[in-house]
């Protein structure tokens, strides 16, 4: 019974100094959503990274952080990894939570987002991957602008993007899209994207995702290789494809959104098979089942392709 009395009082102690290290760690707050975890600096976001990169997905189910001010120093490294698809290391490097920028600007010169378990970097961004679940079911970036550059050049990630290299929900599609699909919310791209394969300002693939009110300012480069890949371009979007081992449409939608970015690819090597390059959207999967809802948004960017499937809109058909 005593033994019992001493845990029973441990416990709360325990979480007490749990939510005392993480307010230290940050610049205060303790992660719910009337007191989000406060973010003021690049070792503030480094934390961040160190958290979602280490942790158990779990970490940041749930969990509200916010930008305080505008970060100026240079942010070489991602919040978070590229994650993995199955165990031990699933979900491990995503970010789950909620992060409000507030209009506030991150600097960024990002080369590489390794994985946790092999060191490969298969998706590069701010964010490489960003989730919704039923654990976490208000996954959410919004009101943040990226400025820099995001650069995978010859490497071999397979996606490039300014803010997140992958968004997508897990929930159950039964579920209304209106509180199911993973949310990206007035945030702004100045950042110049370079890659060689699936290249976007705001997203670079999109399962389930719903962004709204954002914009791309910043020039996207393909760059072709000897891997030849796929060719993928979108201003706000670089593709969407079909759920990951399912065969349920993404049904994910951009409402105002605008890209006035220019869009180019290099020519140096021509990259055979599947080219789809937009002015919003580079590929959508099957166009003709509406697995993407477009609504009041417009491409103002220049697409400097030839001999290249493109579009104002998209690069699909």
């Amino acid at each position: 019974m005593k033994i019992m009395l001493k845990l029973t009082l441990l416990i709360p102690i325990f979480l007490f100094y749990s939510n005392l290290l993480n307010a230290q760690t940050f610049g205060g707050g303790n992660g719910t959503q009337n007191d989000p975890f406060r973010i003021y600096t690049i070792r503030h976001l480094q934390t961040l990274s160190e958290y979602v990169k280490y942790s158990p997905a779990s970490w940041s189910y749930n969990k509200y952080f916010i930008l305080m001010n505008n970060i100026t120093d240079t942010v070489r490294f991602c919040i978070g990894a590229t994650t993995a698809d199955n165990p031990p290391y699933y979900g491990q490097g995503s970010f789950f939570g909620i992060f409000d920028g507030q209009g506030y600007f991150i600097n960024v010169g990002i080369d590489s987002c390794q994985r946790v378990f092999d060191n490969m970097a298969s998706h590069i961004a701010l964010f490489p991957f960003a989730r919704r679940s039923n654990n976490s079911p208000n996954g959410m970036i919004k009101n943040l602008v990226v400025n820099g550059y995001v650069n995978n050049g010859t490497g071999s990630a397979r996606v490039t993007s300014g803010i997140v290299g992958q968004a997508l929900s897990s929930i159950h599609i039964s579920v209304p899209a209106s509180t199911r699909n993973y949310k990206i919310i007035n945030c702004i791209n100045n950042a110049n994207v370079t890659g060689n394969n699936t290249v976007a300002g705001i997203v670079g693939l999109a399962l389930l995702l719903d962004v709204e009110n954002c914009i791309n300012l910043g020039v996207l480069t393909y760059i072709p290789s000897s891997n030849n890949h796929r060719v993928r371009i979108g201003g706000i979007i670089g593709a969407t494809p079909l759920s990951s081992g399912t065969n349920t449409l993404t049904f994910s939608s951009m409402k105002q959104c605008i890209n006035a970015g220019l869009i180019k690819y290099s020519e140096s090597i021509y990259t055979p098979g599947s080219n789809s390059i937009g002015g919003l959207v580079g590929e959508i999967l099957q166009p003709n089942i509406h697995d993407i809802i477009i609504e009041n948004s417009v491409n103002y960017g220049v697409i400097e392709v030839q001999g290249l499937k493109h579009g104002g809109i998209s690069g699909s058909e």
